[in-house]
């Protein structure tokens, strides 16, 4: 939370040096992006969440049979239903937590990539101007630099604890897909695979958007340093070039995210991960474990 409140300072910051209605425009943007996208990921988890809610009531019994040392859910419709409703309101609770640690991550690359926007915007620009004198071309160049050095301090900040998210979370993605393939082959009826299939849709969209959202961070990188060798820079000062060949360096450094510090996160490293569920189903298969479960 320190280091949230932290990044969440800094974008304060980044957003207090937007210049002009352009700038803003393209951050609100970026805002109402990772607001659909929230709503997308929340839409998939509470769909998951009443269709096993819905599926249990048909079939007479609690939804996710959680343990209750409490009472006996089988002694009675009253029983069932006070059961139900409290594993119901569980599980609603657990997917907003999931929800959040899920989507985070997200928002902040919107956000980032919304203000590498506006850098890539403000650097098309340097040296544009001919009323501008090379003094003001210069400060201007200063001021990218120092946009670009907040944004790459914010992502320095959460680095850590998104690479810890992702880890986790790639390490449990081909199980979980794994699993669930099983259920749906071996243990399911009807009604409970369309359940299976849509927790196996919200464990993809947990790593997905954030794994491509990376690549597209990752070619901004490469776009901005593009952009500023474009730029009119030939017949500036010596200073003016000394500064923007530092500037250059720094763009050349991609902002990348790496799970547990080990991998870049990206979406062939989705991939791979997902592929892993493929794994746990030739296991399942060939130790003929489904009919030893059943």
């Amino acid at each position: 939370m320190e280091r949230m409140h932290e990044s969440l300072s800094m974008l304060d910051d980044l957003d207090a040096r937007l210049q002009t209605d352009s700038d803003r425009r393209r951050i609100h943007a970026a805002v109402a992006k990772s607001n659909y996208l929230f709503f997308i990921i929340a839409e998939f988890y509470l769909i998951y969440t009443m269709s096993v809610f819905v599926v249990g009531v048909v079939n007479g019994h609690p939804p996710w049979l959680f343990y209750n040392p409490i009472f006996d859910w089988r002694d009675g419709i009253g029983r069932v239903w006070m059961q139900t409703i409290f594993e119901s309101y569980i599980m609603v609770l657990v997917a907003v937590l999931v929800l959040i640690d899920d989507t985070y991550t997200i928002v902040l690359v919107v956000s980032y990539r919304g203000h590498i926007g506006v850098l890539k915007d403000h650097i098309r620009k340097l040296r544009t101007d001919p009323q501008r004198t090379e003094a003001e071309n210069y400060d201007e160049l200063v001021f990218n630099i120092i946009y670009h050095k907040l944004i790459t301090q914010c992502c320095n900040v959460m680095r850590p604890v998104i690479s810890q998210t992702i880890f986790v979370q790639f390490l449990l993605i081909g199980i979980d897909l794994g699993l669930t393939l099983v259920n749906v082959l071996y243990f399911s009826g009807l009604f409970r695979a369309i359940s299976a299939i849509m927790f196996a849709l919200a464990v993809m969209v947990e790593t997905f958007p954030f794994c491509y959202l990376c690549d597209l961070l990752a070619k901004d990188c490469e776009d901005l340093s593009n952009i500023l060798f474009d730029s009119p820079w030939i017949d500036a000062e010596p200073k003016y070039k000394s500064a923007l060949k530092f500037f250059m360096h720094n763009l050349q450094q991609p902002i990348v995210f790496k799970a547990g510090g080990i991998f870049a996160i990206s979406l062939n490293s989705n991939i791979q991960m997902a592929k892993f569920a493929f794994s746990v189903m030739a296991i399942v298969q060939q130790m003929n474990l489904a009919s030893r479960f059943k």
